[in-house]
């Protein structure tokens, strides 16, 4: 598992890896040269062919709504308070539209039974809301 991608520079560094915590995959970020965050990934990782979850009392998987209540519990986790300030940090970034926050689905690539990279899957639709 790569640990930092730099396409394009500067290099984003894994902030948070897969591992049973609450919120989302991974959480990346591309800080500059004084170390402020200048853009968060908050990244879905998918096995090949899979696809995101729908239907879910959060939401769609990877929908705003579903983005927000996942880092809401990592803000909120009693069990993994080592996640608090970073579910924080995004979820204000997300209000004050700074730092840019990107949402990416990558699925890995299979082939003949070894993983030999990643592609991005489309992000889902986000549903309107509609009054009557």
């Amino acid at each position: 598992m790569e640990k930092e991608f730099s396409d394009p520079p500067p290099p984003a560094k894994m902030e948070m890896g897969f591992g049973p915590v609450p919120g989302v995959d991974q959480i990346w970020a591309k800080r500059d040269e004084n170390d402020k965050v200048i853009e968060y990934f908050v990244v879905e990782a998918k096995g090949p062919g899979a696809k995101l979850l729908t239907g879910a009392k959060k939401g769609d998987q990877m929908t705003d709504p579903w983005v927000n209540k996942s880092l809401e519990s990592m803000e909120n986790s009693k069990k993994y308070k080592e996640k608090n300030q970073l579910g924080e940090d995004i979820l204000d970034a997300i209000e004050n539209e700074e730092p840019k926050v990107t949402k990416l689905v990558i699925e890995a690539v299979e082939v003949d039974g070894n993983i030999t990279g990643g592609k991005l899957q489309t992000l889902p639709k986000e549903k309107k809301n509609v009054k009557t």
